[in-house]
């Protein structure tokens, strides 16, 4: 088993940056994906990719062995 690879974890960081306009839904995404509010509300006043980037580092999502 491995961690999500982190050309993978780039990908998911640029979809939050580009896919998603206002931050707002990109907030209502990470609720439905249950990510803690804690790490949502956070960094929340950072631009859309240092903020996807600080959830994702900051998640055990990112540290889980996966396969």
């Amino acid at each position: 088993m491995s961690t999500i690879p982190f050309e993978i974890q780039q990908q998911v960081i640029q979809c939050f940056g580009k896919c998603f306009y206002y931050k707002d839904t990109v907030e209502t995404f990470m609720r439905s994906c249950e990510v803690p509010d804690d790490l949502i509300y956070k960094d929340k006043e950072k631009p859309k990719f240092v903020w996807a980037k600080n959830v994702l580092n900051n998640s055990s999502f990112a540290h889980k062995k996966i396969g």
